[in-house]
Order: C-alpha cells, then structure tokens, then sequence
C-alpha cells in the first residue's frame, strides 16, 4: 500500500553508544519534547566534555527508527519548534560559558543553572539535575576529572 511505501521511505538511523565514564551525559532534560531533549543533552554534554579531554566519536548506523507518514508529524513538528528556532543561539550559549566549579558534578549542575537562566530549561530541569547528581554519587559513580579549575 501507499501508507507502506511511504513508511519504508521514513525509516532513518539513529542510535547513541556511551561509555560507563559518560554515564553522567545521560539525563534528559524533561520539559522539552523528547525530540528537542535528546538533541540538546548531547550539545550540553559536549560543552561539559571539553572540560574532560573527551571527544566525540561517530560511528555507522546501528539501528533504524520508522518514522510516521508527514501528515501525522505535524503535532510533532510543533512540538520540536525550540529545535529549529533556538539550537543555534543555545550553541553559542553554550560556546561563550565558561564554568567556575572545581568538579565535574559542579560544572554540570552550574551549566543546568545558567541554560535555565537563560531561558532554555526548565526549573524542573536544575532540580532534576541536583537529584541525577546525588544519586550517581550515592551508588559510588566516579565522575571524570576536569582537566583544569583555573
């Protein structure tokens, strides 16, 4: 049928693989569309992982995602505005901030503070942070080091 040609044709790769020393990268921001969450935590943690003398590696698709046919994104579409009209000054948000905190964990939680500051997360956002944080040091998680606090 059409519907299922058009299916096929909308099936797209996408798959992340992160190390036990990125396992701190893995909170999604929860007031932003699961779209927009995903896409943005990965800009953040990029900026973080400047701060540890990670990079970030590609590698070839390992797994399909089936998208719905264009007339049933429109909702979605909506949903991801922040995505089209915002990623590129967060990015520059993200390239000027300079963190203070002498700790990885620090830096985090101070990134999360300024990016709701400045209008791109939600409060919700910091305070689920602070509790991601808290837990990863209360199960024993070694966070990276910084390469420097000066």
């Amino acid at each position: 049928t059409a519907y299922r040609r058009q299916r096929q044709m909308c099936i797209r790769d996408r798959s992340t693989l992160h190390t036990r020393s990125a396992l701190w990268t893995l909170l999604l921001p929860l007031e932003l569309h699961q779209h927009v969450s995903d896409i943005w935590r990965s800009y953040i943690a990029q900026r973080l992982f400047a701060d540890i003398g990670v990079r970030v590696a590609f590698h070839p698709p390992i797994a399909a995602h089936i998208r719905r046919p264009k007339e049933e994104n429109l909702p979605d579409m909506v949903a991801e505005l922040p995505l089209y009209q915002d990623t590129l000054s967060l990015l520059r948000t993200l390239r000027a901030w300079r963190g203070k905190a002498v700790t990885l964990p620090g830096r985090l939680e101070e990134l999360y503070v300024h990016l709701f500051e400045q209008g791109y997360l939600d409060v919700k956002d910091v305070s689920l942070v602070q509790q991601w944080v808290a837990a990863l040091l209360e199960a024993g998680y070694d966070f990276p080091l910084l390469l420097s606090t000066a």
